[in-house]
């Protein structure tokens, strides 16, 4: 069964709970893709085939209890939230070009909050043209607003209104093969605006929007095949799970911000443009379709161009490791560090686990424990925030073209600032179609 998850709600009861649970079931979803046992044949949804094209539409409806919507430490409010995702897929290859497009919505309702509504979504063209079988030329093009939840690290309890975060992507590049080995040329251009609000009790301005920025970024890319297995189509081979593949990614980058730092109700503070140098080399790997994913492991150093800033540094770290442990039991773990884009230092630990009942039920269970580290960037000092959950759930496969869920999670935040401290459970149940 291929599991694509990317729930940031960590959702089970404080930390003597979770650890009581990490006894009975080891380990939860992944918060990056992994993927596990395939399907059963049957159970699989085909796409629709039109002149050479696949169309792979979807639908998830879902709705869930919430018992802390606003991620409030001492004025807890329940409330009912109703998701309707509707996404679309499309794939073709058309001579030397392969092309995808991939479009998702989150359309989210709240019962007695309806203030909080929103409309997440996204949107994204790939491809790829081979000049001939060792020359190509990459591109994209992303398009993403999405606002933030109650709870996110910089959000919890405090806006009157979501607020959004817009990002616009491109990257194009050359890449080269010389039988093993591929060398890279990568280009990419990124554009991040935040919006601003007021807090819920209409007492204080909320300003993210210093940090809007461009980012004008290059990578040098470099991949060694020591192993890899025989494909039968182009499709298959682009799975980064074929054979061992040893990669090393060098770049560089420059942040060109529109304002200086917000201060004493202005954007009066220092110049916030600089330049980033990173570098991260692993591994991908694949023993016989039992251990299999990615290991990871890098540096990030960011130097102001206003002289007598300290430089940001920070560990890079990528893992998202699977284990068939049977043909029925798929066991996970996913580490990721980095700088994320407000700023912070994030780094999560996912504890994974698939589990197959019968032919065409599956449960599912997660830990999770993030921390948040907060840059001086931020204007927060000496802040960190460490986040505990778990979740679990059953997916039951009712043919090739629906499914339904139904989940349970905690989440509990720490902070060494007691104020943004929270706690909230969430139960949901979810219908997913599939073309």
């Amino acid at each position: 069964m291929k599991i694509n998850i990317r729930d940031k709600t960590c959702i089970l009861s404080k930390q003597a709970f979770l650890w009581a649970v990490l006894s009975v079931a080891v380990c939860a979803y992944p918060e990056s893709v992994v993927y596990a046992q395939e399907k059963p044949d049957d159970y699989i949804a085909r796409g629709l085939t039109y002149k050479g094209f696949v169309y792979s539409p979807s639908l998830v409806v879902s709705s869930q209890y919430n018992s802390n919507v606003f991620a409030d430490k001492d004025n807890e409010a329940t409330d009912y939230v109703h998701h309707v995702k509707p996404g679309l897929k499309i794939t073709k290859r058309y001579g030397a070009f392969n092309f995808r497009f991939d479009g998702d919505a989150d359309i989210k309702r709240y019962t007695n909050n309806s203030s909080n509504n929103k409309e997440d979504y996204s949107g994204s063209f790939a491809g790829t043209y081979e000049i001939n079988s060792g020359w190509s030329l990459p591109f994209g093009l992303k398009h993403i607003k999405r606002y933030r939840e109650y709870g996110d690290p910089q959000a919890e309890g405090s806006s009157a209104e979501p607020l959004s975060v817009t990002t616009n992507f491109a990257n194009a590049g050359l890449m080269r093969r010389f039988n093993r080995l591929s060398v890279g040329l990568i280009g990419t251009y990124t554009d991040n605006t935040f919006e601003d609000g007021v807090s819920r009790d209409g007492s204080s301005m909320l300003v993210f929007s210093d940090g809007d920025r461009r980012v004008y970024k290059g990578s040098l890319i470099f991949e060694y095949d020591f192993l890899r297995k025989k494909v039968a189509s182009p499709v298959e081979a682009s799975n980064p799970d074929l054979g061992h593949t040893f990669f090393t990614h060098i770049s560089q980058a420059k942040h060109k911000y529109e304002n200086n730092a917000y201060e004493d109700g202005s954007f009066s503070g220092y110049n916030q443009d600089r330049t980033s140098y990173s570098v991260l080399s692993g591994f991908n790997l694949n023993y016989k379709d039992i251990v299999f994913g990615k290991i990871a492991a890098g540096y990030t150093m960011q130097k102001f161009d206003e002289e007598g800033r300290d430089d940001i540094n920070s560990v890079l770290a990528e893992m998202d490791m699977s284990y068939q442990y049977s043909g029925k039991h798929l066991l996970g773990l996913s580490i990721q560090r980095e700088i994320n884009a407000d700023r912070i230092v994030e780094t999560d630990y996912d504890l994974s686990s698939t589990y197959e009942l019968l032919h065409n039920l599956f449960l599912n269970t997660r830990l999770s424990y993030d921390t948040f580290e907060f840059t001086p960037d931020t204007g927060v000092k000496d802040r960190e925030d460490k986040n505990y959950g778990a979740k679990i759930g059953l997916e039951y496969l009712l043919n090739e073209n629906w499914s339904a869920g139904v989940g349970a999670g905690y989440l509990l935040r720490e902070s060494t600032e007691p104020t943004n401290e929270f706690d909230r459970y969430v139960i949901g149940l979810q219908l997913t179609g599939k073309l």
